[in-house]
């Protein structure tokens, strides 16, 4: 379960004050967080991922208040449960795609599976890719690598920020998809920022900024 309350942010003293409304996602719930550019969906998506800090608020995930946290728990904490997609994907560049994997696994301390590997790499259309150095990838392949990284290591929360943002609409289709399942699966919430209106009848949960 997570519950967020009155969280607000503000990137300076003189900046704009972001007002978020409440939250409550119950395990198993997939939630689409809905709004045009610079209403601060990214921004929220950032606070719940713990990379930014709110002014107030709370965010609780099962019954844990996580800005109670140190940085070096919420570093580890992020580390071991969330699963990011970024709008633009962060990558080892000198890297091939399945080398990025691999050093995901390592860092994050999840067992090597080929198979599993494959078969997400297979369900993101981008197999045939990956030895290629994710330098060589097109914007929409780097953007479901991005996914694959995301959610490789089975973290119990995906944060998704625009995936579908350069996409054709059959493999927008398919990303939406797989990240459903891939949170199906593995009993995850699924939080997705968008202004992308073409995947708002996959999702019953929405919330409007």
């Amino acid at each position: 379960m997570i519950h967020t309350t009155n969280l607000t942010f503000q990137y300076d003293k003189a900046g704009e004050i972001f007002n978020f409304p409440d939250m409550h996602i119950n395990n198993n719930e997939s939630v689409i967080i809905l709004g045009e550019s610079g209403i601060g969906k990214t921004t929220l998506l950032q606070i719940l991922a713990l990379l930014l800090t709110p002014k107030k608020g709370s965010i609780i995930i099962d019954d844990i208040e996580l800005l109670s946290f140190s940085e070096k728990q919420k570093d580890k904490y992020r580390k071991d449960n969330i699963g990011i997609v970024f709008q633009k994907p962060l990558f080892f560049k000198s890297l091939t795609l399945l080398e990025n994997i691999q050093a995901k696994l390592l860092f994050s301390k999840t067992p090597y599976n080929a198979l599993e590997i494959d078969k997400i790499l297979t369900d993101l259309n981008i197999l045939p890719y990956k030895h290629k150095k994710v330098t060589a990838l097109s914007e929409g392949q780097k953007q479901r690598a991005g996914i694959a990284l995301a959610i490789i290591n089975k973290p119990s929360i995906i944060l998704a920020d625009e995936p579908t943002s350069n996409l054709d609409d059959v493999n927008a289709k398919r990303v939406i998809s797989l990240l459903k399942g891939a949170a199906a699966i593995n009993n995850s919430h699924l939080i997705l920022v968008t202004h992308d209106k073409r995947i708002i009848p996959e999702f019953e949960n929405i919330v409007a900024l």
